[in-house]
């Protein structure tokens, strides 16, 4: 572990403390510090499928030791690095066990709608949108995500019945905003 950690702190010599790392890692596969430090050095090279492997690892690695939001920050990491690899569909696998580890995990939220948009899976991305406005406590907010739903029902949904009753909620939880506020 010293050589490999001398080899990319002192010397910068990123390829031979990868390989020294991953060796250090097969012989004592319990400990931690070599994967995330191979996770920076994957990160610095830009080599995104050994990053995603080596964030796999930690993530086996941490089964019972890491915590729900812990767990939840890695799953998301890999969800958008198979999205810079194209994979929108590992993405997307990656941000529902994310929120399936922390439902209240905010960046994979965004991240899953983001991607289901992108994707065009309107009935999820109204199924998330409905369940964030009956969990949202703030009631400006609450209507701004009342009114994307309702958007998102009339245009993509084709249901302009339903998106009447959204707006409706909208206007009772605040009666004189405007929908282009």
């Amino acid at each position: 572990f010293m050589a490999s950690a001398i080899a990319v702190h002192r010397l910068g010599e990123d390829l031979r403390a990868a390989v020294l790392y991953e060796q250090c890692f097969e012989t004592e596969n319990e400990r931690t510090l070599p994967l995330h430090e191979l996770r920076d050095i994957y990160a610095r090279q830009g080599k995104l499928p050994e990053l995603v492997e080596t964030l796999r690892r930690l993530l086996q690695l941490g089964e019972g030791k890491l915590s729900a939001n812990e767990q939840a920050a890695l799953l998301f990491a890999m969800g958008e690095l198979f999205e810079r690899l194209d994979e929108q569909g590992e993405g997307v696998k990656h941000y529902k066990e994310s929120l399936a580890k922390s439902p209240a995990f905010l960046p994979a939220r965004r991240a899953l709608i983001r991607a289901l948009r992108a994707g065009e899976h309107w009935a999820e991305v109204a199924a998330l949108l409905r369940n964030d406005a009956d969990n949202e406590s703030d009631n400006a907010r609450r209507y701004d995500v009342l009114i994307q739903l309702a958007e998102l029902t009339e245009w993509q949904l084709e249901k302009p019945d339903e998106s009447i009753a959204l707006l409706e909620e909208a206007w009772k939880i605040e009666p004189g905003r405007s929908t282009a506020s």
